[in-house]
């Protein structure tokens, strides 16, 4: 809903951002969450501590990091 506020307000798009998505979502929720982000064109930047919970099939040509003590690398 704030996305589409934000759209309608300003014309155009914002970049979201989720922090640790499964930790604050039940799975349900979740799915019905990113699968409405998939809908639109907007920026996504997402983290998570269970990588096998993010789809990012879902987003052709996104592209998935691994980051540790410090350290980013391509996933």
């Amino acid at each position: 809903a704030q996305l589409e506020i934000y759209r309608k307000q300003t014309g155009g798009l914002p970049v979201v951002l989720l922090d640790d998505l499964p930790a604050e979502l039940d799975p349900d929720h979740r799915e019905r969450l990113l699968d409405r982000l998939a809908r639109t064109p907007a920026q996504l930047f997402t983290t998570t501590t269970e990588p096998g919970l993010i789809h990012a099939h879902r987003w052709p040509g996104s592209r998935v990091f691994h980051v540790e003590q410090g350290r980013v690398r391509p996933a």
